[in-house]
């Protein structure tokens, strides 16, 4: 005896729906596939939105630059311990002479004191580059 209003479907009734089945799980995925093609459109459009802000933040960073006091791009380092007779970059003890470095007077061995000195004059010639060219150049500072 078979209840019409039982929750239970009997065998023949599930063979006639499989295609009901069928036809609502496709539509299932197609409606999964909108939605992920929506979630990728937002992404995008967030992705943009970042990207547009982020010029912008940079757009006004080169413009206030000219107008807002110069800081320097490294802050001077304040004198670290080590211990004496020690190169303080690669803590050799043996150098034929010893130079300054950024610590003070005889902080380097003769190797780092001269990469040392070498990459200051690097930094200090290209900052007077940079320097002239915001001079020559009055465009780069509106």
């Amino acid at each position: 005896p078979e209840n019409k209003d039982s929750p239970w479907v009997s065998s023949p009734s599930i063979i006639t729906s499989a295609p009901t089945l069928e036809a609502n799980v496709t539509e299932m995925i197609n409606k999964a596939f909108e939605v992920l093609y929506v979630l990728n459109d937002l992404r995008d459009e967030k992705n943009r939105y970042i990207q547009k802000n982020e010029i912008e933040l940079i757009r006004n960073k080169r413009t206030n630059y000219g107008s807002s006091p110069v800081r320097p791009k490294y802050r001077k380092r304040t004198k670290r311990s080590a211990l004496p007779g020690r190169c303080h970059s690669c803590n050799i003890q043996e150098t034929p002479e010893w130079r300054r470095g950024p610590d003070g007077a005889r902080t380097l061995c003769n190797a780092c004191g001269l990469h040392f000195a070498k990459m200051t004059r690097k930094r200090a010639q290209l900052a007077l580059r940079e320097q002239q060219a915001m001079v020559d150049n009055p465009m780069l500072n509106s």
